[in-house]
């Protein structure tokens, strides 16, 4: 018995990264980072006035939700979330994508309407004057 899964153990293949596949996942790594981080700089400057608004409304609902719970109370129903929701979701499918839908056209008719609220700026003949 002992011999057998000795043998067995012996048959498994070597498990080796080549320096080429690191090389190429740290160039894949590098490049989002600077995404990432040119995307920050841009929220930063508030240049895109839409992503910049999103950032604050995201980090104001956090600040409320984390005011009523603790770290771990929000892991764990992100963690309960995290299992039940894609089952559910399989489940319920059409029915989901119908209703996000509808939710997501009524979502764009509102948010065209405040963005175009939103003064764009000087035009470019107040630039020049």
């Amino acid at each position: 018995m002992v011999s057998n899964l000795s043998r067995q153990l012996q048959s498994l293949p070597e498990l080796v990264v080549s320096e080429e596949m690191v090389n190429s996942v740290a160039a894949s790594f590098r490049v989002k980072i600077n995404n990432l981080l040119l995307m920050a700089h841009e929220i930063t400057l508030g240049k895109d006035f839409r992503l910049f608004f999103k950032v604050v409304v995201s980090l104001w609902l956090l600040s409320a939700i984390g005011s009523y719970f603790s770290f771990f109370t929000l892991a764990y129903i992100g963690t309960v979330l995290s299992i039940t929701v894609p089952a559910l979701y399989g489940k319920n499918e059409d029915r989901v994508d119908r209703y996000f839908g509808m939710i997501h056209k009524r979502f764009k008719i509102v948010d065209e309407s405040v963005i175009s609220r939103i003064p764009q700026g000087l035009s470019s003949k107040d630039k020049d004057t």
